[in-house]
């Protein structure tokens, strides 16, 4: 047994080496030979401690010195207990080439990017050799880069760090002497030092990047000890847990193999993998054992029921596997290779195959998830742990729910949380399709556990503080998220919220009525909820209510909620996963309702947010449901218009009886508001039934026998005339008339007692003047105090303090009182009285602006004015410093003795401002000012140079800068509103309606009669409340006729959902389209100017024939000219003549047929290398491009571009043929011209001297004849401007050739694209037609 660092038993010791310094204990008389069972002993372990990498970076692992023999169970404890390892989810086991590996730089990306992604997802540990060499190495750049992305701007957190394992044989470390400690001590740190440089047969230094080292030592300086270690640690990592026996037990997480390049121990040791029931995954494209396997898995048939290697290839794999192990082909290890090799091969479900040459593509995670689901070796549940943490909902749907649903009831519960936690839509959509119920998941329990597990750092926390003062701490509980939603909306009516709270100082029967309802109620779990619910005296900060509780609090936490979807929309929405939320809004009830919530949620935090991106966010979430309740409210109004206002205008009782119309209002939802539904609402409402315009309900009120030909609404025709009466006076649209007639009445009184009736004691008409206004006060006080139906006290006071005309109401009633108070005290207080009056009257006046809310033209500009008196406001903030500090300068500098300070106030703020204004007061009045304080005179101003500096100054900024800067924000803010007049009047105009249709019928001052009538009606009702139950009016819709609605609404927003899909996809269908006919032309123009140079390639080569064959030969003397013409069919004219027929002194002529063939042959020679060097460089630039090459990397040029026509190699083969045939021809003639050399025409010096147009020796070209050269050099001339031309169509096919590639490397991604989009379309149509039916 071996010891890690912690452990001291005698029996614990490590094996020594054979050889060393320090660790080999031999007897200096022993003559005997080593043996490894005599010689080899063991010790305590004196290796241990951190690691520290002197490379520079900040690197440090833990290691530890153990024996081979070691239990892998106790080094699991050491791993897991004492280096506080997280236990993995998964084991990913590395192997493969140690020396001599090297991964190109696109290899090595696909290659971390897949371990990390692998590791960081669920948690993995990764394990390998831990050598800084092959590909133990590439493992270390893929930690090394995963740890450093590892740190995300997720506000500051991190994930947490890749851990990978080196399991390394101690005799193969190099420097293992840095690590061991003296006197059996662990070293911390030990320091080492990193060798780059790697050789042949000797030890490695330790990869700098592992996190963690297990250094295997046997005793012996043989490599290859950590193997048999490493299989039985993963075997151990892999067996399952067990609780009676520690010592066999596992822990229970499957290991994934993955091979890269690789020999013969790669072979081997995979043999034993897949054994074992490890997948394996074999990364094709690294060269060496995994190119061999993967090759081999392609190529396996079925033989007797048996999975086997195609007999055809059995020779092929044999002799690789020399080539691959590095072994000569008569090895003794050979037949044990291709044993291994087909055990392997039997195991297919074993086996995956990554392909590195995908480049972005390629997906290792993804394999290795394939691998552990193909392999079976995890359980489902364990397989859909890890397709969820992956996020592959495609391979969990494929591989996990691919056969009959055996998930039980409750098993998806769950996953279903971990789902809702990471915000994966996607396998929420699966889970529902394979049986998950939300309605059974959802317990309150479980809801407060998903609020709970929100992060620290969510905005939703911070509210939940804000709320309860700071008091809270963890957990809270539903009834304050519910103060919250409160505090959000207005209202929030759910008794399961209420009765959430911590309850302490509960007994056992309590405790036993907890346990029963929670496992009543789907739970299942009692033991659970008591430790959950019931066990809170380890903590000290929870609220205690009492011992006293009702039987619904007690059995709160395993209750369901009637609407899950809803509640779990909410949740979304206030922790911020509007992903989710989308999807829950999707299956919720009332799509409309929620999404104005959602909208009126997220901008009141919007408002609470401190920080700006978080108001921006909340902001723009806020306007994306707000577009999805116009959207189908939208749809709802085309579909039937009754039915949409009704849904509309039916009160909610989750939200305090408000309608979806009041939420959108308090949510400042202006476009929502402006809608043709919304508008015929609120028309509705305005007129109250009637079938009329404003106008003539104004001369209706002005004449009322009129009211006889009113028309009203089809569903009113059976109303009786009284109530038709009744109905017209109690219209919006009448109350407002006749206020604003009273109201102008009112003025007119008010201004008539300010100016002509203001005497020293109050006149009768001042009198009634006050009473009229305590008839106003009453009903302004009636508006805040008293609620409507389905409306609490705190709706109405929030509800009163949104609108300024409010508050300015409070303002001019409250002066008009505290005048009429002072005008009945002391004459004194008379001014300070007509004062208050003035400034109450002045504000009566503004109060008239509400009314033009009414008129289209009017009512924005009123939105206008309020605006730009923020604007104002703001404005003024800035000026109030430059005004402000040129007072005090310019007075100090011209009453540097001033005493008085109201003189010196009104000074500092008077001339600056009236100055900006154009008052400048260059002429300061000295009359009546004098510098003696006795006068009691104001002083005389002094002249300074200064006060008109600073004066230019001042008027620079102030009336020049600052004053410009208002007008342009004036400007902004009239271009803002008028884009948008419509839909502002809209809005104002609702506030206006709503306001009117809240007041009673009698206008002021007679409405006080009508308030005394409430007062009475509210003490009938209340005497009468402990005889019989008082039945508050419900709203106008029965049961029957909400679910209408709802199904209504439902359908409506199903509809609306096809639409948008179907017009995506017909966007993407149609921007396909257009790149399809885009392409189309391209390869259209593409293949007519193939054909075009086609046809001048055959002209050229027609009109060089016929050049050719035109070209007349001087002959010697004795022989006439003759022309040599070549036949059509291209094939060269030879002089039927025999040697011996011609004369001694006449020597034959030539064949021209020949001379072109020879130029051909050594033009075509030259060609052809340069198409080769071109073709070189195209393959390059379509490999930088990842461009699919064609056939042979573009050779045979012509051959691909005209498949009729010879390619340039057989052409090149014709040259080489016809060269050797001339050179042939060429000696004979050389041998007839030595026998004649007399009657030969000596061969002139400048021909001599002159380079010759063919290929061939000085000699050669020196024995031909003058007339010889001249055709010679006609056809080489001739054959530089057809090389030019030939050159040239070749370059122009190159490119139309990377064109063509360009063009089918677009076409197939447009294919591919539209398949997913394709099978996208087609699942969602799917969903909406299963849903629908």
């Amino acid at each position: 047994m071996c010891t890690s660092s912690t452990q001291t038993t005698s029996d614990h010791k490590i094996a020594l080496q054979p050889q060393g310094d320090n660790l080999s204990i031999q007897s200096e008389f022993d003559v005997n030979a080593w043996d490894v069972q005599r010689d080899v002993k063991k010790f305590p372990t004196d290796a241990f401690g951190k690691i520290e990498f002197l490379t520079g970076l900040e690197s440090s692992s833990r290691y530890v010195r153990i024996s081979n023999d070691t239990h892998p169970k106790h080094v699991l404890n050491l791993l897991s207990k004492h280096w506080k390892m997280p236990i993995p989810h998964l084991a990913i086991s590395v192997a493969g080439g140690t020396k001599n590996f090297i991964l190109s730089k696109q290899d090595q990306d696909t290659f971390n990017r897949g371990l990390v992604k692998a590791a960081q997802t669920v948690g993995a540990w990764i394990i390998s050799t831990g050598v800084n060499c092959g590909v133990h190495k590439a493992v270390g750049e893929a930690v090394k880069e995963g740890q450093a992305m590892r740190w995300i701007s997720n506000r500051g957190q991190s994930r947490a760090p890749i851990l990978c394992l080196g399991v390394a044989p101690w005799s193969y470390v190099e420097n293992w002497q840095s690590l061991v400690g003296k006197q059996g001590e662990g070293l911390y740190p030990a320091q080492y030092k990193v060798n780059p440089i790697i050789q042949r047969g000797k030890p490695v230094s330790l990869d700098p990047h592992h996190t963690h080292f297990l250094l295997i030592d046997d005793g012996t300086r043989m490599y290859g000890c950590d193997v048999a270690f490493r299989a039985r640690l993963e075997e151990t990592m892999r067996a399952p847990k067990f609780t009676q026996n520690e010592m066999e037990s596992g822990l229970g997480i499957p290991v994934v193999k993955v091979c890269l390049e690789g020999g013969m121990d790669t072979i081997l040791a995979t043999r034993e993998a897949v054994l074992l029931k490890t997948p394996v995954v074999f990364c094709e494209g690294t060269g060496r054992a995994a190119d061999l396997l993967a090759f081999a898995n392609k190529n396996c048939v079925s033989i007797d029921g048996v999975r086997k290697l195609k007999p055809s290839l059995e020779s092929i794999v044999h002799d690789r596997i020399h080539t691959v192990c590095r072994i000569s082909k008569d090895h003794h290890m050979i037949p044990k290779l291709k044993e291994a090799i087909d055990v392997i091969m039997e195991h297919e479900s074993m086996i995956t195959i990554f392909s590195m040459d995908a480049g972005e593509q390629a997906d290792l995670d993804l394999a290795v998830l394939k691998a552990l689901l193909k392999g079976q070796t995890a359980s489902p549940t364990s397989q859909l742990k890890l397709a969820l943490s992956w996020g592959r909902v495609d391979v969990a749907e494929s591989m996990i729910f691919s056969g009959i649903n055996d998930w039980p009831p409750g098993s998806l519960d769950t996953f279903v949380t971990q789902a809702l936690m990471e915000n994966r839509v996607d396998f929420l959509e699966l889970f529902l399709e394979k049986g998950a119920i939300m309605k059974e998941y959802l317990t309150v329990s479980r809801l407060r556990d998903l609020y709970n597990k929100a992060e620290t750092n969510n905005f939703f926390r911070t509210f939940i503080v804000d709320i309860t003062r700071g008091e809270l701490a963890d957990p809270f509980y539903l009834h304050h998220v519910r103060k919250l939603i409160r505090s959000l909306m207005g209202a929030h009516e759910a008794p399961l919220y209420n009765h959430d709270r911590n309850i302490s100082a509960i007994g056992p029967e309590c405790k036993a009525l907890v346990a029963m309802s929670t496992c009543l109620s789907g739970l299942m779990l009692p033991y659970v909820a008591q430790v959950e619910f019931l066990n809170v005296t380890s903590n000290n900060e929870q609220l205690s209510i009492g011992e006293n509780f009702s039987v619904a609090e007690l059995v709160n936490p395993g209750m369901h909620f009637p609407r899950p979807f809803r509640e779990l929309f909410l949740w979304a929405v206030l922790v911020g996963r509007m992903d989710l939320a989308e999807f829950f809004w999707e299956r919720g009830e009332d799509p409309v309702c929620l999404a104005i919530v959602a909208s009126r949620m997220l901008r009141s935090m919007s408002k609470r947010a401190q920080d700006p991106d978080d108001k921006l966010k909340l902001l723009e979430n806020s306007r994306q449901f707000e577009k999805l309740a116009i959207c189908v409210v939208d749809e709802c109004y085309e579909t039937d218009e009754d039915l949409a206002q009704m849904m509309i205008e039916i009160p909610h009782q989750q939200w305090g009886g408000m309608n979806t119309l009041t939420i959108a209002a308090e949510s400042e939802a202006e476009e929502f508001i402006s809608r043709p539904c919304a508008q015929a609402v609120i028309q509705n409402i305005w007129m109250d039934g009637m079938r009329c315009s404003s106008r003539k309900a104004f001369f209706v009120l002005l004449v009322p026998l009129l009211l006889t030909v009113i028309p009203y609404r089809k569903d009113f025709g059976s109303k009786t005339m009284r109530e038709k009466v009744w109905m017209f006076y109690n219209a919006p649209v009448t109350k407002f008339f006749a206020g604003l007639i009273t109201y102008l009445m009112l003025l007119l009184l008010f201004s008539y007692v300010l100016i002509f009736d203001f005497q020293q004691e109050p006149s009768r008409y001042e009198v009634a003047l006050f009473i009229w206004i305590c008839s106003l006060i009453i009903e302004e006080f009636r508006q805040l105090a008293i609620p409507n139906e389905f409306e609490t006290w705190y709706q109405k006071v929030r509800q009163w303090k949104r609108s300024v005309w409010n508050w300015i109401d409070a303002a001019m009633l409250s002066l008009a009182c505290l005048g009429f108070g002072l005008h009945w005290t002391n004459v004194e207080w008379i001014h300070v009285a007509k004062g208050c009056y003035s400034a109450s009257c002045f504000l009566f006046y503004v109060r008239l602006l509400r009314m033009y809310a009414v008129s289209t033209n009017l009512g924005p500009k009123m939105v206008m004015i309020r605006k730009m008196i923020r604007e104002l406001i703001f404005f003024l903030c800035i000026l109030l410093v430059f005004m402000v500090g040129y007072g005090v300068a310019s007075q100090s500098l011209l009453f540097p003795n001033q005493t008085n300070v109201s003189e010196a106030i009104v000074g500092i703020f008077y001339m600056p401002y009236f100055q900006i204004l154009g008052e400048l007061f260059l002429e300061v009045a000295v009359d009546d000012c004098s510098d003696d304080p006795a006068d009691k005179l104001h002083p005389c101003p002094e002249k300074h140079v200064l006060v008109s500096v600073f004066l230019v100054i001042y008027l620079l900024i102030g009336n020049v800068l600052l004053l410009n800067l208002l007008i342009a924000i004036f400007s902004f803010v009239f271009d803002e509103v008028q884009s948008k007049a419509l839909q502002i009047w809209r809005y104002e105009l609702y506030a206006l309606v709503m306001e009117y249709a809240d007041r009673p019928a009698i206008p002021a001052p007679f409405i006080i009669f009508q308030h005394f009538f409430m007062i009475l009606s509210w003490m009938y009702r209340m005497i009468n409340i402990s005889c019989s139950e008082f039945v508050q009016k419900g709203p106008l819709y029965n049961p029957k006729k909400k679910i209408e609605l709802r199904v209504f609404e439902k359908e409506c927003a199903a509809s609306y959902r096809r639409k948008k899909a179907n017009f995506e996809s017909s966007q993407v269908t149609e921007k396909v389209d257009r790149i399809e006919k885009k392409l189309e032309e391209s390869i259209k123009q593409s293949e007519n100017a193939k054909d075009d140079f086609h046809q001048h390639f055959v002209n050229l080569n027609k009109s060089m024939k016929r050049k050719t064959s035109q070209i007349e030969l001087p002959l010697r003397e004795g022989f006439s000219s003759y022309s040599h013409k070549l036949p059509e069919n291209d094939v060269p004219y030879t002089p039927k003549v025999k040697l011996e027929e011609i004369p001694s002194n006449e020597q034959p002529v030539r064949d021209s047929g020949m001379v072109i063939e020879g130029i051909n042959r050594n033009n075509a020679q030259l060609q052809k290398l340069r198409i080769e060097d071109e073709t070189q460089d195209d393959a390059k630039k379509l490999e930088e491009k990842e461009l699919p090459t064609r056939d042979n990397e573009i050779h045979n040029q012509v051959g691909l571009l005209y498949p009729h026509e010879k390619s340039s190699s057989s052409l090149i083969d014709e040259f080489d043929g016809a060269l050797k045939h001339t050179k042939k021809k060429r000696r004979k003639f050389k041998r007839s011209k030595k026998l004649n050399d007399s009657d030969c025409f000596p061969i002139p010096e400048h021909i001599k001297s002159e380079e010759s147009f063919l290929d061939g020796s000085d000699v050669e070209q020196a024995s031909l004849t003058f007339d010889e050269n001249v055709v010679q050099s006609s056809l080489s001339n001739l054959q530089v401007i057809a090389r030019q031309q030939a050159t040239a169509f070749v370059d122009l096919k190159r490119g139309i050739d990377l064109q063509m590639q360009l063009v089918q490397a677009r076409l197939l991604k447009l294919e591919e694209d539209s398949k997913g989009n394709k099978q996208m379309l087609e699942r969602i149509e799917h969903l909406l037609e299963k849903k629908s039916l």
